[in-house]
């Protein structure tokens, strides 16, 4: 078995990620709508929680991802150490769960078959990378398109 590595988020991972998701749910944001709620306090995002799981999984050279399946199970919170720990199933497996002690939080199952990753970038619109993200109104992107910039 592998040493688990521990995972720690912060209210200043949980705005930067507000900002950068721009998801503002006041579950995870404001402190005293989040008090209110049967958890008592900010929840971190799910999502985030799945995004250091995957940040902190072990290197497997050799191999590309093929499928995710993420489960959320419970709640996390700011300042609070978790458990990130990860087993191989099978010969394309691995499953890393984030718990609390034994409660299992998030759970994220890679299918990981041997073979070289894609290097080849996808086909889009010609023209310098943008430094900064496009605040574009929402309602003008459509599924399926290419907007260049």
């Amino acid at each position: 078995p592998h040493p688990p590595t521990t995972i720690r988020f912060s209210d200043d991972d949980l705005d930067l990620f507000a900002r950068a998701s721009h998801d503002v749910n006041p579950l995870h944001l404001d402190d005293a709508y989040a008090h209110a709620t049967p958890f008592g306090r900010r929840v971190v995002f799910g999502v985030l929680g799945a995004l250091a799981c995957l940040a902190a999984a072990p290197d497997l050279p050799g191999r590309r991802l093929r499928a995710l399946a993420l489960e959320f199970v419970g709640p996390m919170f700011a300042d609070t150490d978790y458990t990130l720990q990860h087993r191989l199933l099978g010969d394309d497996r691995l499953v890393l769960t984030l718990s609390d002690g034994a409660r299992p939080l998030v759970r994220a199952t890679l299918r990981l078959p041997p073979g070289a990753p894609d290097t080849a970038l996808p086909a889009g619109p010609s023209g310098p990378l943008r430094a900064a993200a496009d605040d574009s109104d929402p309602a003008l992107l459509v599924a399926g398109t290419l907007r260049a910039c």
